[in-house]
């Protein structure tokens, strides 16, 4: 599962301090697993390494997975990494290496199948609402 976190003309990032923002604002991600936050406290709030910020190019979309210790999503897709990988900061070169061209989506996801424990529909949430 893949969700659309931020779109053309917004910025993305991730800190330790902050958690995901977008625009400087953090999200509101209701969907995540909160047994995997708990039991692997290291890798919260980024559940990864740090990244960004990105400025998400027009008509491209940032996409994060609901398994994010496990996710192939833009973050994994950012290969233009300078030196600041090196203190392990990720995605601060080239954006579109990690973005997906609007055009490519093709479909909502309306039910999840894998792993049985989450099977069921899916709700439409948007992480930016601050309500």
């Amino acid at each position: 599962m893949k969700r659309v976190i931020a779109v053309g003309g917004q910025t993305v990032a991730c800190r330790a301090e902050t958690g995901l923002t977008v625009d400087g604002k953090p999200l509101k991600e209701p969907y995540l697993d909160r047994n995997t936050m708990a039991a692997d406290p290291s890798v919260y709030p980024c559940l990864g390494s740090e990244f960004g910020p990105v400025a998400v190019p027009a008509g491209r979309l940032w996409v994060m997975g609901d398994n994010r210790t496990h996710s192939a999503d833009s973050r994994a897709h950012c290969t233009s990494v300078p030196a600041e990988a090196l203190k392990g900061v990720l995605c601060t070169g080239d954006p579109t290496t990690g973005t997906v061209p609007v055009s490519n989506v093709i479909g909502k996801a309306r039910f999840i199948v894998w792993p049985p424990s989450r099977w069921g529909g899916v709700e439409s949430v948007n992480p930016q609402q601050t309500r």
